[in-house]
């Protein structure tokens, strides 16, 4: 009786473990963790976002992150060249 939770929760272990590839995820030189996530909210959002006087609406913020991350994933070039419309043939 007491011990169905117990039986439950290494159940659920034993299921979900093979999703927690650790270190086969270190190997292959993916980052595990929250710090390259926290670094790139401080690069991408604080030091463009939080100069002095900058004041912003939620659109025009929204626009100029998606901006950012393009420049700063390198690919500026791809991206822009996306969105040049075609010439007008009138």
């Amino acid at each position: 009786m007491y011990y169905a939770p117990c039986v439950e929760i290494i159940d659920w272990w034993h299921l979900v473990e093979k999703l927690w590839a650790y270190e086969r995820f270190r190997q292959a030189g993916y980052p595990v963790g929250s710090g390259s996530t926290e670094s790139a909210g401080k690069v991408v959002v604080q030091e463009r976002m939080k100069l002095a006087g900058m004041r912003w609406s939620r659109e025009s913020a929204q626009a100029m992150l998606a901006l950012r991350s393009v420049l700063l994933s390198g690919r500026w070039d791809e991206v822009w060249s996306s969105l040049l419309l075609p010439p007008n043939p009138a």
